[in-house]
């Protein structure tokens, strides 16, 4: 037969209350039989080391300590010559006996200052760091088109496929400023002859125009019969430009000198 475990019996409030009482009590007489009941002393100050300047020459650097050194006028003070000694100043008359006095300017020093500067600089060896001069050369200039010595017929269009049978002789224009290129709208046959003209643009000269609309009258293109070319219509018509390119000459001086005339005897 086994034998129950026996459960211990747990302590009551009062064992307990007892036993915390008892903790403290002994506390509090181990603080006061461990502490010291004497009376508190206050300690005697001991005095510090101090630093004393001596002699007759320290008296400046003791006056240093003066609280009013520096915050009131003091006669050691940075302007106590100023301010607390005054000096007495006597007024002086504004009247010169005296007549004035001019300085003599000598005509052989004039120049002087400068004769020493050229005899003591040697003035060439600054041009050792001058810079070289460039050399003066001129573009050369590209060779550009001849200008025209005549006058000159160009054909556009369907023109220009059709030979020109009658020779075109074409004269140089007089006139003071530059002539534009005389303009001639032509329409021309089957056989070759001038049906329309129309000058679609002016030279600018009556003349050149009237020679151009003449010339473009009379000329002459090759007969192409019937057959269809390009550029030319079912009747064989052409159209095309006739342009004149003027050669302007300059108009000659009206106002020269007459010759001299002949002494009577």
């Amino acid at each position: 037969m086994i034998a129950a475990p026996v459960q211990p019996r747990a302590w009551p409030r009062r064992r307990w209350g007892f036993t915390v009482l008892a903790v403290f009590a002994g506390q509090l007489g181990l603080i006061f039989w461990l502490s010291d009941r004497a009376s508190v002393r206050a300690l005697p100050a001991a005095g510090g080391p101090a630093l004393r300047l001596a002699g007759p020459g320290s008296a400046e650097l003791l006056a240093l300590e003066d609280p009013t050194l520096f915050a009131l006028p003091h006669p050691q003070g940075f302007a106590g010559q100023a301010w607390l000694i005054p000096t007495w100043t006597t007024n002086r008359s504004y009247l010169f006996p005296d007549e004035p006095t001019w300085l003599q300017l000598e005509p052989l020093e004039l120049g002087a200052a400068f004769n020493q500067f050229v005899a003591t600089n040697r003035l060439d060896a600054l041009l050792v760091f001058a810079p070289p001069e460039p050399a003066l050369a001129f573009p050369e200039l590209a060779p550009g088109p001849a200008a025209p010595t005549s006058s000159v017929l160009r054909i556009t269009g369907s023109l220009a496929e059709r030979a020109l049978l009658t020779p075109v002789v074409l004269s140089s224009q007089t006139n003071s400023d530059l002539l534009t290129n005389s303009v001639v709208q032509m329409v021309v046959d089957s056989e070759g002859k001038p049906v329309s003209l129309t000058l679609l643009s002016g030279s600018g000269s009556p003349n050149a125009d009237r020679q151009a609309l003449e010339q473009a009258r009379a000329a002459r293109f090759d007969s192409v019969g019937h057959s269809l070319k390009p550029g030319a219509t079912a009747q064989g018509l052409a159209w095309g430009q006739l342009i004149f390119e003027w050669n302007t000459l300059p108009v000659p001086p009206t106002n020269a000198s007459p010759p001299a005339a002949a002494a009577s005897p």
